[in-house]
């Protein structure tokens, strides 16, 4: 189920999905309408304000203009895109292109301009005037919908034209990896403490733990416990996962320790286990690149390097580096508030069967100031937002916690006292950073 939401999930945000799904509706839109107009008696069309009453030339012309200008403003539409796609490749890292790829505006408003080009396009070959062999027919029903679409069109292009602009400023693109890194925080740190048992302890203790290891390279995209937990019942066995999200596996890279304590002793033992280590592998979606839906430290990751980016030479924007740096304090507040993720996956009798220890609080510290703290060390701005926003995460982090955060705090000293140019910046820095513990300045 894991795999299969996985794959639901990236054909849905790919860039042809939506635009591919909305030419076919119009397909069947189109023949929909003209079976409409052939099975009614459209005679009082002229009269009404509603449906065209134009002849077969005046319908012909309508749908060729619609059908020309359409699949026009889609070539342009797609040019704006790609220009949006290779700026902010560019301006803020490329690991936010996949972001303006899953922009419904985007998806829609390309698919609306192909699905009525394509609508218009089939009902025109329906359309016979009095010199065809055929009886005349004017699809009024299907002409005026070609209408109504085509304004929709124009009001889709005014909104997209706004929405292009607004995507690409700083503040939104941060805005949009801050609220997945919040949405993947929500999903990892438990708001309520789970409770533990020691029942899997004492097994993994007294009995000899077997192995089993990656077939195949990429990255862990997934991991589906509940199926784990269900092997792990069925058998009568228990799995500690040796893995996290987002790691890069090689061929022969543990994956998980097992324990059996009703293993056979005999010769088929052996191909039992392969049995089993089959089913743990297909629980684990790996893939050839990183994934965004549950990979915590990959989304802070897109996050960290836009505010790299950001204080490189050729882009030299320190604001937008103390924007990141807002958004990355807010959420390593909302990780350090929240309790440990679960460790531990228990079957229907409450018995532990899945271990899995994942912990990321550090990796994520590590991850938003590591880089950024050397890339802004000569930036005094920069290091006093860095160490601000420390400095408020600690306010509220809870005592285990703190560690890693007065860590990132000895290194921002450290940076500062090497790279920042004169004695008052330094002694400016310095005073600032002396609200951590432990930390000499």
């Amino acid at each position: 189920m894991e795999q299969v939401q996985l794959h639901w999930m990236r054909l849905k945000s790919s860039l042809w999905f939506f635009p591919g799904l909305l030419t076919a509706l119009g397909m069947v839109l189109a023949m929909t309408t003209v079976r409409i107009d052939e099975a009614i008696d459209t005679t009082g069309r002229a009269e009404s304000i509603w449906l065209f009453g134009g002849g077969a030339s005046g319908a012909r012309g309508v749908l060729s203009a619609i059908a020309s200008t359409t699949v026009t403003v889609a070539g342009t539409v797609f040019s704006i895109v790609v220009v949006a796609l290779q700026l902010a490749s560019n301006q803020f890292t490329p690991r936010v292109m996949r972001a303006i790829m899953q922009d419904r505006v985007n998806q829609v408003t390309l698919g609306a301009f192909l699905g009525t080009f394509t609508y218009s396009l089939l009902v025109l070959r329906s359309v016979r005037s009095g010199t065809d062999l055929d009886v005349p027919f004017v699809p009024a029903l299907a002409v005026s919908i070609a209408i109504v679409l085509a304004l929709t069109c124009m009001g889709l292009l005014i909104y997209f034209i706004h929405h292009a602009a607004r995507s690409m400023e700083a503040s939104t693109v941060t805005d949009r990896v801050a609220e997945d890194v919040q949405r993947m925080v929500d999903l990892t740190f438990p708001t309520d403490p789970v409770p533990v048992s020691d029942q899997l302890g004492q097994t993994m203790e007294s009995e000899p733990p077997e192995s089993v290891v990656s077939r195949r390279s990429g990255y862990l995209a997934s991991v589906d416990t509940d199926g784990l937990v269900a092997l792990a019942a069925e058998r009568g066995m228990f799995i500690r996962l040796e893995v996290q999200i987002g790691a890069f596996l090689l061929p022969g890279s543990l994956l998980a320790t097992v324990w059996r304590p009703d293993r056979p002793n005999d010769d088929t033992g052996v191909e039992s286990f392969d049995e089993i280590a089959a089913s743990l592998r297909s629980a684990m979606q790996v893939l050839d690149d990183p994934g965004e839906r549950d990979d915590l430290l990959y989304n802070m990751q897109r996050l960290a390097d836009i505010a790299v980016k950001a204080m490189s030479p050729s882009i030299n924007d320190p604001t937008t580096a103390r924007f990141c740096i807002d958004r990355i304090a807010l959420v390593l507040a909302r990780a350090a508030t929240r309790s440990r993720p679960r460790e531990r996956f228990e079957d229907a009798d409450g018995l532990p069967r899945v271990i899995w220890r994942r912990d990321p609080f550090d990796e994520l510290v590590e991850i938003g100031f590591d880089q950024l703290g050397h890339y802004a060390a000569s930036d005094l701005q920069v290091m006093l937002h860095l160490s601000n926003a420390l400095e408020s995460i600690a306010q509220i982090a809870p005592e285990h916690r703190k560690g890693v955060l007065r860590a990132q705090a000895a290194l921002l000293v450290a940076r500062g006292e090497a790279a920042l140019a004169t004695a008052p910046e330094r002694q400016r820095f310095a005073d600032t950073v002396a609200w951590s513990a432990g930390v000499r300045v």
